[in-house]
């Protein structure tokens, strides 16, 4: 993942980005998921899925996901409307807006089973 540091005060000043290395489908639905914790207390991240118009096409957005000292799991689930080449689709992590330490233990963006899967 790619990291941007820059004043912690701007959400958006501290980063961390990671492109996902795969052709996604048209209408696949997917399930965004990180693992995090932070011994910080009142410690935040946002996390969004992007689209190649990045901020301008966000696919997820999970703004101001309250963190705790124990291991917890933040989940979303899109459609991805279109056919995306690799690199279209990135994940962003801002955590930014106060110093803190947040640890991240997994991020995934999962294929869901269709409905129609389910039933065969």
């Amino acid at each position: 993942m790619d990291v941007k540091q820059g004043n912690p005060q701007k959400p958006w000043a501290v980063t961390l980005a990671g492109y996902i290395k795969c052709n996604v489908p048209e209408n696949t639905k997917a399930k965004l998921i990180v693992r995090a914790r932070s011994q910080t207390p009142d410690a935040t991240f946002h996390l969004f899925l992007e689209g190649k118009g990045r901020h301008k096409e966000r696919l997820v957005k999970l703004p101001k996901q309250k963190l705790s000292e124990d291991w917890n799991w933040f989940t979303s689930e899109v459609v991805i409307a279109k056919n995306s080449k690799p690199n279209d689709i990135r994940i962003i992590l801002q955590i930014g807006g106060m110093q803190q330490v947040i640890e991240i233990d997994q991020i995934a963006l999962m294929r869901m089973a269709d409905e129609t899967d389910s039933d065969e």
